[in-house]
């Protein structure tokens, strides 16, 4: 009788933690400006956050419009920081499934984005991902966010998502900033991109695959020499996306 009484106790407190587990379920995520390893002092770079049901978290500083359609206690966003360095944060009570983060530009800026994702009170199963990007006004950069509740599996994953616009629109951010050192080598990622995009129109994808790794290929050339380390993370980032997703 007494070892009944223990066994269901020990089942009582499992199915107790395991329910503290879900509820305590967590992201956070973090962006900052910067340039190199510095932090641009007070400069904010704001995002907006749309969950698997469609709904949004964060500010737009475009339109100067905060979002807060997450359900109560479901996500916090504000901004604040230590002396002048400043960044924008989230903190999400998360459904499983697919969000959205999209950065909004008001100037022409480097920042990094950080965001951990647990499914455990004592930090079972969390993950770390860093991200470097480049952004100017009116531009955005996108990322794919994915969470499981599974403790089974990884907590989840982020990704840098890209289209033939985006990896245009890094390729010219990349020499407006400095991190392509010239023209000639700008145009000619430019006008592959380019090639690929029209490669696509005609929904030739072997040859949209090549003009890829062409691109892939010259990215990897200029390593060392006239674009640097950032912009290279960045441009194979956007190229393996897009070879995915072809």
């Amino acid at each position: 009788m007494k070892m009944k009484i223990m066994a269901l106790l020990a089942l009582l407190i499992l199915i107790l933690f395991s329910q503290i587990d879900i509820v305590n379920a967590g992201i956070q995520i973090n962006s900052n400006a910067r340039k190199g390893e510095t932090f641009l002092s007070n400069t904010i770079v704001h995002y907006i956050i749309t969950d698997p049901a469609g709904r949004k978290l964060g500010y737009d500083p475009l339109s100067d419009k905060n979002y807060n359609d997450f359900p109560k206690g479901g996500g916090s966003y504000g901004d604040g920081g230590i002396d002048d360095t400043w960044s924008a944060e989230a903190i999400i009570s998360p459904a499983d499934g697919n969000y959205t983060i999209e950065i909004i530009g008001d100037s022409l800026m480097e920042f990094s984005i950080e965001v951990a994702i647990s499914w455990s009170i004592i930090s079972e199963g969390m993950i770390n991902f860093n991200f470097r990007g480049l952004t100017d006004k009116g531009l955005t950069s996108k990322f794919e966010m994915t969470y499981n509740s599974d403790p089974s599996k990884p907590a989840g994953s982020v990704v840098r998502v890209a289209s033939l616009s985006s990896l245009k629109q890094d390729i010219a951010l990349s020499r407006k900033i400095g991190w392509i050192d010239n023209d000639g080598i700008m145009m000619s990622l430019y006008k592959k991109a380019e090639a690929i995009e029209k490669s696509l129109a005609r929904d030739d994808k072997n040859t949209a695959k090549n003009q890829l790794d062409a691109l892939i290929n010259e990215v990897n050339a200029q390593k060392g020499k006239h674009i640097k380390d950032e912009a290279i993370k960045i441009l194979l980032e956007d190229a393996q996306y897009l070879m995915e997703h072809l």
